[in-house]
Parts: structure tokens; C-alpha cells; sequence
């Protein structure tokens, strides 16, 4: 997968079309150091608000793979922008969150 940048309001971004249904992974190395992540304490995923009655993302359950978080996504409505927002536990007893960006685009 590839990392956009929206030059617009300067983040990076993921793409995905309204019907897919995507494995995204977020990558906590440089937070943990030598720490690893115990458990996901939540994953979240937040419209813009660019589209009014925008659906909601689908988001499936967690899964972690050495110092990612994976999960898979579904839905959205074309023109919206979501924040997806995951809270890890490490080991260590440190919590961290993530965010990213998702924008939905039917090309």
C-alpha cells in the first residue's frame, strides 16, 4: 500500500475505493523503542465531516504482527476523509496511540 500525501492540509493518507475491503497495518516501532505491544485497546475511525450522512467505516477486529497493528476496513462514502485512531498497551505498561489517515475515493 502505498502513502499519499495531501499537500492540501499536509498529512499522509491511505486510499481505498467505497466497496473495498482492506488489511491496513500501523506500524508502532519508533514509539515502542524495546518494548512490545501486549494488547489493542481500541481501534477507531472518524469522518471528516467533508460528506453529510457519511457512513461509517466497518472495522474489523485487531490482530498484532511484531510491533503492527493490523485490521481490515469496509465501507465509507466517497469524498470523506476518516482518522482511524488505534490505542495500544505495551508490556511495559506504557499506552500509545496511533493515528492515520484514511480517505475514500471512488475512482
Amino acid at each position: 500500500m502505498t502513502l499519499l500525501y495531501d499537500e492540501r492540509v499536509g498529512r499522509d493518507y491511505l486510499l481505498k475505493q467505497p466497496q473495498d475491503s482492506r488489511l491496513y497495518a500501523m506500524d508502532f516501532a519508533a514509539l515502542l523503542g524495546s518494548d512490545t505491544i501486549a494488547s489493542v485497546q481500541s481501534v477507531t475511525a472518524e469522518a471528516e465531516g467533508r460528506v453529510g450522512g457519511a457512513t461509517s467505516l466497518t472495522v474489523g477486529a485487531p490482530t498484532v504482527s511484531g510491533t503492527k497493528v493490523e485490521v481490515r476496513i469496509d465501507g465509507g462514502s466517497h469524498g470523506e476523509n476518516y482518522k482511524v485512531t488505534i490505542v495500544i498497551r505495551t508490556t511495559g505498561g506504557d499506552t500509545l496511540e496511533g493515528d492515520g489517515w484514511l480517505y475514500v475515493r471512488d475512482l
